[in-house]
């Protein structure tokens, strides 16, 4: 049995360690946080996925008949000996649900040629010690210099303000608001599988868009770790300066070419291949124009 720990989104990284588990030849159960049963059973079809039982099960029957238990977050170091291993054999494992992806497409009402962003800046924990690690929806506001792109908001809670202030700011954002981003975790991924690329803190809509093998940039303000574990190969790492969050609007905005090379070649989506001209920011150095012209 594999049992759940922490939040949602480490449930999701750790979670990519389990494909291991299908070449053992062995029964396996997973214990996961009820908003990821589905996307769990859709994901490990081999193994039983269920709800976590009761804390007190000394005397559970169902639990008597594991030969072993281990916590979702001891997977990696039975199966992960190095950073090497994990540059060299972590895979995006989530399904995409293609139809329904194309579906939110269609809605969007994108033209051809253009790029569909999703943007999560935030999670709902806004804590002193947790918020500068965040940006405000407002910081987002300069990503309208990117031509022919479209954006989503893939924000999981209540966000309505933030949305309306930022149009007013004139950063268009479309949003579901029939979705329950927050608690539909199956529908949340297909918004964000939707997407060519997805820009997000670091939340567990990082994590869902790296399992899907969306091409990702998360960004955080952590100074310290000299290495991070690539845990998703379709994410990249900007870091967050909380007291000039511009910095990293302009850093994303200068590199958009680069990234789109990037996103082409790391996407697991079966669509068209992102059109590196579809970005056109107007400020294109000559290095730039030569990648447009090579990834049109």
């Amino acid at each position: 049995m594999i049992w759940e720990e922490q939040g949602i989104g480490d449930e999701v990284m750790f979670s990519s360690i389990i494909p291991e588990f299908e070449k053992l030849n062995c029964n396996v159960s997973i214990e996961c946080s009820a908003k990821l049963v589905a996307i769990l059973h859709r994901s490990f079809p081999w193994a039983k996925v269920r709800e976590p039982g009761d804390l007190n099960c000394e005397e559970s029957v169902i639990y008597s008949q594991f030969d072993y238990q281990i916590p979702m977050g001891s997977l990696a170091p039975m199966f992960r000996k190095t950073l090497d291993d994990f540059s060299t054999q972590q895979k995006p494992f989530i399904p995409r649900f293609k139809e329904a992806e194309q579906r939110i497409r269609n809605e969007s009402n994108l033209h051809e040629g253009q790029l569909l962003i999703g943007l999560s800046w935030r999670s709902s924990n806004q804590s002193n010690r947790r918020s500068v690690h965040y940006l405000t929806a407002e910081d987002l506001v300069p990503l309208k210099t990117i031509k022919n792109a479209v954006f989503l908001g893939i924000q999981y809670d209540h966000c309505l303000p933030e949305l309306e202030r930022v149009r007013e700011l004139g950063l268009p954002i479309r949003y579901f608001k029939n979705i329950d981003q927050k608690n539909d975790l199956a529908s949340a991924c297909t918004l964000i599988g939707a997407c060519d690329l997805v820009v997000s803190a670091s939340t567990s809509v990082f994590q869902m868009s790296g399992a899907l093998g969306v091409p990702t940039i998360m960004f955080d303000a952590f100074k310290s770790r000299k290495k991070r574990i690539p845990w998703h190969p379709t994410v990249r790492h900007f870091p967050l300066n909380s007291n000039e969050p511009s910095l990293l609007i302009n850093n994303i905005i200068n590199q958009m070419p680069e990234l789109i090379a990037w996103a082409n070649g790391v996407t697991t989506s079966e669509r068209q291949m992102i059109r590196a001209n579809a970005v056109e920011s107007g400020r294109l150095t000559k290095r730039k124009r030569s990648l447009n012209r090579r990834f049109q």
